[in-house]
């Protein structure tokens, strides 16, 4: 038979090992939430660009990007050149964990496609976070129409200086 020791330390192993693939799992997750999240995101964002080049509905299209201090962070598709409730055409949100790190907590940012070329009035990065496990997935969006999305990991901190556009900044990595 085994001893009350070989018994423990055989637990003691058998535990520590299921709470290391247990936590892999969940990192795991929440850089899977990141990149499904973005990829979502993206293809938004590129639909509603195609909208205002093609100026459907004889319209600009445009989104704004809502970052709740509590709930859900979402975006919306609007239609004009300005966000107005009446423009509203399509409400997206972000599964959990997943939410805006920039714009920062608490607030909005509004983008206006222009008709035919798509392009926009300054250069953005809009942060994607997930869990605190330091995933990010940026969306960076240039004034001449690109799009491209990019990720990172193991991020402890994180500050977006959009190339002199702006007078502050914040931490976008959701750590704080």
């Amino acid at each position: 038979g085994f001893t009350l020791i070989e018994t423990l330390v055989v637990a003691a192993i058998t535990i520590a090992i299921a709470l290391a693939g247990f936590l892999g799992l969940a990192q795991y997750r929440n850089k899977q939430a990141v990149e499904s999240g973005l990829s979502e995101f993206r293809a938004a964002v590129e639909g509603t660009k195609r909208r205002s080049v093609a100026q459907e509905q004889r319209s600009r299209w445009g989104m704004r990007f809502t970052n709740a201090t509590s709930g859900v962070s979402s975006y919306t598709a609007f239609k004009g050149s300005s966000y107005s409730t009446s423009g509203v055409d399509r409400l997206y949100s972000f599964r959990a964990p997943v939410k805006f790190g920039n714009p920062s907590a608490s607030s909005t940012y509004d983008l206006v496609f222009a008709p035919l070329s798509g392009a926009l009035s300054e250069n953005k990065v809009l942060t994607l976070v997930g869990g605190s496990a330091g995933f990010i997935g940026d969306l960076v969006l240039r004034t001449i129409g690109s799009i491209t999305a990019r990720n990172d990991k193991n991020v402890v901190g994180y500050w977006h200086l959009d190339e002199g556009t702006r007078t502050s900044t914040a931490d976008a990595s959701g750590n704080g």
